[in-house]
């Protein structure tokens, strides 16, 4: 199968900043494949990109889109979208 993060986000405009009007920007966050065995589970990891670490700079938390892509022999592919909410981890220490 195959996981995709997503983050989609109203678009600026080059001048000012200012969002353009029913326009929107995606930006992929990171992505992985994995095999699962039937009937089986699988913690799976994804190393966030360069932009998405620079997200979390700005901000501490991300709400983002994870797709799902699975296909099992001799089936169709199918994908599922999830909205969830991503954190950054809290400093170690307790300093900012």
């Amino acid at each position: 199968g195959r996981l995709t993060l997503t983050l989609t986000r109203a678009a600026t405009t080059a001048a000012g900043g200012k969002h353009a009007t029913g326009k929107k920007r995606t930006t992929r966050l990171g992505g992985t494949s994995f095999a699962i065995p039937p009937k089986g589970t699988k913690l799976v990891k994804v190393q966030l990109s360069k932009s998405a670490r620079t997200e979390f700079a700005h901000s501490k938390t991300l709400k983002v889109e994870v797709t799902i892509t699975t296909q099992a022999s001799g089936h169709s592919a199918a994908s599922k979208t999830y909205g969830l909410t991503l954190h950054a981890p809290k400093s170690a220490g307790g300093h900012s």
